[in-house]
């Protein structure tokens, strides 16, 4: 069973503020890293650049980046409770075969 509008309303106003679970680091990298990736793979063996174009391996080396940094940054605030935030994609989920499957 959900929660009602009014039960989930006072849980979010309890710390103080009306949004305090976004996890904003998060779903920046996770943006950067999609963004970079399309970019490189569209854009790689194009017209305009080759695969070995500086500018197609930087951002396909940034994407990978961004991806090692997100992983790293949602296992840390998953595992730790320090902070409010909710994981955009929860650690305790790659335990499930059927989520992962879901990922790939």
């Amino acid at each position: 069973m959900w929660p009602s509008e009014q039960t989930r309303f006072s849980m979010s106003m309890r710390t103080g503020t009306p949004i305090p679970k976004i996890d904003i680091l998060g779903i920046s990298l996770l943006t950067a890293a999609s963004a970079l990736l399309v970019f490189g793979m569209q854009e790689g063996g194009a017209l305009v650049w080759s695969w070995d174009h500086p500018v197609i391996v930087w951002s396909l080396a940034s994407s990978g980046i961004c991806v090692v940094v997100f992983s790293i940054w949602e296992a840390f605030i998953g595992t730790r409770n320090i902070w409010n935030f909710e994981p955009v994609c929860p650690i305790r989920l790659a335990g499930s075969r059927v989520y992962m499957f879901g990922l790939l």
